[in-house]
């Protein structure tokens, strides 16, 4: 394939990995850059799946640049686009994460709730690894 070839989901989460490895590096405004092209690439192909997995690597880059806020209105964002998707692991994922978001940003009558979901969705699909972050 030449790089015009790329089929557009491929694209997405290419640039979302890139965001992601970028950011560990702390490059942020380089990582925040791949960060708007691939969720732009995932809302191209209007799948709900793809969309909410995008948001998911970027609450993961706006916890690594230290914005708790930020992370979390991401994760809300994942969880609302994967809610009703395929039964995989990201669902939980999602919930996991933006549950241990509003623990450490403080709110923890909101962040109840969403670990205790997280749990039942991660058992109901089996997704072990997802249990231990949860129960941490």
């Amino acid at each position: 394939h030449n790089a015009g070839d790329v089929p557009v989901r491929v694209e997405a989460m290419a640039e979302l990995i890139i965001a992601n490895l970028t950011g560990w590096l702390g490059k942020f405004d380089e990582a925040f850059a791949a960060a708007e092209r691939g969720l732009n690439a995932a809302r191209a192909t209007n799948d709900p799946a793809l969309i909410g997995r995008a948001y998911l690597y970027i609450g993961a880059l706006w916890e690594s640049a230290g914005d708790c806020d930020r992370s979390a209105d991401a994760h809300r964002e994942s969880a609302t686009w994967l809610r009703g998707t395929a039964r995989d692991i990201h669902f939980g994922m999602a919930l996991g994460e933006l549950g241990d978001r509003l623990l450490t940003c403080g709110s923890i009558h909101d962040a109840i709730p969403l670990l205790d979901e997280a749990l039942d969705y991660d058992r109901e699909v089996g997704y072990l690894f997802g249990l231990a972050t949860v129960l941490g």
